[in-house]
């Protein structure tokens, strides 16, 4: 079974890498909903072919942001 978790974020740069790194020892994907930061977080993640990251342009909010996570998981093929 294929294993995803979403973490919405918004200007999150410090914060995201110790995350990533801990939620990646549970679910065999991460998609990071990156909702509309000043400073896209594609510049400053880790490069993990694991790790799927998704743009919102400006800020939708976190329902938004799980929705949009939810869809990109099940394009991905996760079961959970």
């Amino acid at each position: 079974m294929k294993t995803a978790a979403i973490i919405p974020a918004l200007n999150e740069q410090a914060q995201l890498p110790a995350v990533l790194e801990a939620a990646l020892q549970f679910v065999d994907t991460v998609i990071v909903v990156d909702d509309g930061s000043q400073r896209p977080l594609q510049e400053t993640l880790i490069a993990d072919e694991r790790v799927r990251i998704v743009r919102h342009q400006i800020n939708l909010g976190k329902g938004a942001a799980m929705t949009t996570g939810v869809m990109a998981a099940q394009s991905s093929g996760a079961e959970a």
